[in-house]
């Protein structure tokens, strides 16, 4: 999801003039630093709108990484109530 991340935010919800490609998805995303008086980085988008992104991200990223222990846990779950009830056919797996 960093990888997406920051080949999508980048100058399209901020601009930081000092990013680096995967460290893009650690907050915060603008510095307040200037340069010949003026800021270099800013919000193109609203900044609680961007953390609700960020957030958004995170959240299907760790969704994402268990999936396929919910699923196995949800099959197991599945064959044993199958298994309690006596249905032969989960019998023996």
């Amino acid at each position: 999801m960093a990888f997406v991340w920051s080949c999508i935010a980048p100058d399209r919800f901020y601009h930081c003039w000092d990013d680096a490609p995967i460290a893009t998805f650690i907050p915060p995303f603008v510095h307040p630093q200037f340069y010949l008086g003026s800021p270099q980085d800013y919000y193109i988008l609203a900044k609680p709108l961007v953390y609700l992104l960020w957030t958004g991200f995170l959240a299907g990223a760790i969704f994402m990484a268990y999936t396929p222990f919910l699923f196995i846990l949800g099959c197991h779950w599945i064959a044993r109530k199958e298994e309690r009830a006596g249905n032969k056919r989960f019998a023996g797996r």
